[in-house]
């Protein structure tokens, strides 16, 4: 093993000096406009469904794992993540269609169709299953009036006020933020 021996060193020693160079980054004007409570509302709602749809991502895609019919909604959960955070509202509309007419009128009629179908006996058997069913569709229902919220105070912006969401969606822009529950 060799020894490392300072004297036999012939080599000179090279130090890095650092250059400072000022970067300029092109910034896209953004509008100086007031926050009013009308974005703050559609900001917080907007956070609000894309935490929804992204629970129904997840759900969808552990359903997709055995049955394939499920892309569907997963599809579209995340066209409902996509225009929320993109402020986009038509697809967000999309997404209230889908949560409209599946989650609620979907379930409600596929669960009485087949509970009506039931004798006396198994519906009393089924009673449990009623409940939980009843208990979704109440969740569903007040998932469905945050995403309309979301679309109404959305409505309400202007362009310029939808553009300074869009370049500022930022927590230093908008200082509260409420999940709606």
């Amino acid at each position: 093993m060799v020894e490392y021996d300072p004297k036999n060193q012939t080599e000179e020693y090279v130090t890095a000096v650092p250059v400072t160079v000022p970067i300029r980054v092109p910034q896209v004007p953004v509008p100086q406009l007031d926050i009013s409570d009308d974005m703050i509302k559609t900001y917080n709602y907007r956070r609000s469904v894309m935490w929804f749809s992204g629970i129904d991502i997840f759900f969808s895609a552990i359903y997709c794992l055995y049955q394939p019919y499920f892309l569907i909604p997963l599809l579209i959960a995340f066209t409902g993540y996509y225009g929320a955070k993109n402020y986009n509202v038509r697809l967000v509309q999309c997404y209230f269609v889908y949560c409209v007419l599946v989650n609620i009128i979907g379930r409600l009629a596929y669960f009485f169709v087949y509970y009506h179908s039931l004798d006396g006996q198994s519906q009393s058997q089924h009673m449990f299953d009623f409940i939980w069913v009843m208990i979704a569709t109440v969740i569903s229902i007040w998932v469905c009036e945050i995403i309309y919220k979301f679309i109404k105070y959305y409505g309400k912006l202007s362009e310029r006020e939808v553009l300074f969401l869009k370049q500022n969606a930022h927590s230093n822009y908008v200082h509260r933020r409420f999940y709606y529950v």
